[in-house]
């Protein structure tokens, strides 16, 4: 099989431009190591590589800015809010955290499509005015408030601008917008060629970026998307790249050089699985027995379900066959974050030095815990068997240990406290001993359970930085709160071989990749497409008017992935959970309806 990237560095190599003189941006850091293993396929002498960075890496070279960390930017906006607004019409940190994230990825939105933030919030502003008829005498509270949040929202804006860009930081939309308002310094200074290598759904600072440089003829643009969905007027996965020769006057006039490999014959089985892990399984098994067949061809399995990584694993059971995860693992899914959610619940409860049994339980009952108290001398279990023949729902925290042994691993774990920056160095602590012992230990998920311990660590000495900045946070839930908020975005990245084995991947990770053998898990509606999900203040009309996308286009980017992924394959198997009840149900995507209705002659 010829591989986009193979036709990319044929492509490139071709041009005739020295490897010196070379700048390709691409999606993903994923992609990188795979397009310099194909550049050196196609040379027959040793050669120092061209420079091959991510779109957000040339994107902070470009802005000459930072992108700030989660924690610092909720700390960061918290005290933007606080200067903006009075105390008796201030929420509470907590209820802060309810809407915060909610409209820093809206302000993100603004500045990487380049809308002007003045025009947009009057815009809206009038729009909620009339749809709330604000001119009424007897409009009730609710109303006057949301009225308020928008006539505030211009000042946040502004205000956490200005801060971010005092420190050299911005959010990722910020170093889009800087990074177009640079543009024109850096072309002016540059000398080298540039190759945008793979994009598809490109924001407006991209699209900005992009035609500047086919302008000034210092870049070409390489797609990646087959004839077949190009040609297509109404086929979704060609909408975007459709509209750029379009809309783009470099392009205008000019046709698309693409290949039809979507057309050539494939094998395509769909199969219904009962539940997530009945998938997982049989991806794992199925993609041992592919490698085993055909052992020269490439072989990935994409899990709709990032959460479904660890039982897929544990269905590889031939240990010969060499496999590695191209992804990274949500951190929220891990042991580590089960026993910081049962730490923080057991302190939370807690009353007049008094535990519950059940938060000890769980706590104790935690993945590595027991473990570690038993390598300490300590023996939950035996505590636990007490507390259940006394029969006691709730138990002095002397029972635990000594007042006096303050420096203990007991003491650590179970001393009541209500002081933010103490308690999470005792989670430092903790994390610490953790990764102790598992250093230690010989057990098979140990030096991925360390790892994810080792990222708690460092997560809890960035709040402490920034809780002893702000002192934002009064209260352990609110603690908890934030803990969740910024752990939900967190990864833990698995090094491996990329370019051998069984690849495990997310969807967003496969871009720029082919695989001859291809097995896709979740193939349901609500995950493969994701469907229309209600993450944003702003109305459908109002991101409309000022060309902001909506879930139309989330719809289009989730169909772009998903068909560029079979292009270049020759056996495609897709999983789909059959049952119509509990968590993660639904039906049968519509992808695989349009597989089977709406395929090439």
């Amino acid at each position: 099989m010829k591989s986009f990237l193979d036709e990319v560095a044929k492509e490139i190599i071709a041009s005739g431009h020295s490897f010196k003189v070379i700048k390709i941006i691409v999606p993903s850091k994923r992609a990188t190591l795979f397009l310099k293993n194909a550049l050196s396929n196609q040379i027959d002498r040793p050669a120092f590589a061209p420079e091959i960075i991510s779109i957000e890496t040339f994107v902070e070279e470009l802005s000459g800015l930072k992108k700030s960390l989660l924690v610092d930017l909720i700390y960061t906006f918290y005290s933007v809010y606080k200067d903006k607004t009075t105390e008796k019409n201030r929420d509470t940190f907590d209820q802060f955290l309810g809407w915060s994230k909610m409209v820093l990825s809206d302000f993100n939105l603004m500045d990487a499509y380049l809308v002007d933030h003045k025009t947009f919030f009057n815009f809206q502003f009038s729009l909620e005015e009339l749809q709330q008829w604000a001119g009424r005498e007897d409009a009730n509270p609710m109303i006057k408030n949301q009225l308020e949040f928008w006539r505030q929202m211009p000042e946040l804006y502004s205000g956490l601008k200005e801060i971010l860009l005092l420190n050299h930081q911005g959010t990722s939309g910020m170093l889009f917008r800087e990074a177009v308002n640079n543009l024109e310094h850096y072309l002016e200074n540059n000398t080298y060629h540039h190759y945008f290598v793979g994009f598809n759904a490109l924001n407006e600072a991209e699209e900005r970026i992009i035609q500047e440089f086919l302008i000034a003829k210092q870049g070409n643009v390489i797609w990646d998307i087959d004839l077949f969905f190009y040609e297509d007027k109404v086929h979704s996965a060609g909408k975007f790249i459709r509209k750029y020769y379009r809309d783009w006057k470099t392009l205008r006039g000019y046709e698309a050089s693409l290949k039809d490999n979507f057309s050539k014959p494939k094998v395509i089985e769909m199969i219904g699985a009962s539940k997530n892990v009945a998938q997982a399984k049989y991806a794992g098994q199925l993609a041992t027995e592919l490698s085993r067949n055909f052992p020269d061809e490439k072989t990935a399995v994409v899990l709709g379900n990032e959460a479904l990584l660890i039982p897929s694993l544990s269905a590889v059971s031939d240990t010969s066959f060499d496999w590695n995860v191209t992804m990274g693992l949500p951190i929220a899914e891990t042991s580590a974050s089960t026993f910081f959610e049962a730490f923080f619940n057991l302190h939370i409860n807690a009353s007049e030095n008094y535990f519950f049994y059940k938060d000890l339980k769980t706590l104790f009952t935690s993945p590595w815990c027991m473990d570690l108290f038993e390598s300490r001398g300590f023996h939950p279990k035996s505590k636990l068997e007490e507390l259940e023949k006394k029969n006691l729902y709730r138990f002095h925290i002397n029972f635990l240990f000594e007042s006096s042994s303050v420096e203990s691993l007991n003491a650590i774990f179970f001393s009541l406290t209500s002081d933010i920056a103490g308690l999470l160095n005792r989670c430092i602590q903790i994390s610490e001993a953790f990764i102790e012992f598992l250093d230690q230990s010989k057990a098979e998920l140990a030096y991925l359970d360390r790892s994810c311990f080792q990222r708690f660590k460092e997560i809890f000495n960035q709040m402490i930085s920034t809780h002893q900045r702000y002192k934002a946070i009064q209260s352990l839930p609110t603690l908890l709160l934030l803990l969740r908020e910024v752990i939900r975005e967190e990864k833990i990245d698995f090094f491996g071989e990329p370019l051998e084995g069984i690849q495990f991947m997310g969807l967003l990770e496969t871009r720029l990749l082919d695989f001859e053998n291809l097995i896709i898990t979740n193939v349901n509606e609500g995950i493969l497409p994701s469907g229309k999900k209600n993450q944003s203040f702003l109305p459908f009309d109002l991101k409309k008017k000022f060309n902001l996308p909506t879930f139309l286009e989330n719809d289009a980017v989730f169909t772009y992935h998903f068909y560029r992924l079979l292009q270049r394959s020759k056996r495609i198997f897709l999983l789909y959970n059959t049952e119509s009840e509990g968590l993660n149900a639904g039906e049968k995507s519509r992808f695989l309806y349009q597989l089977k209705y709406h395929s090439p002659p």
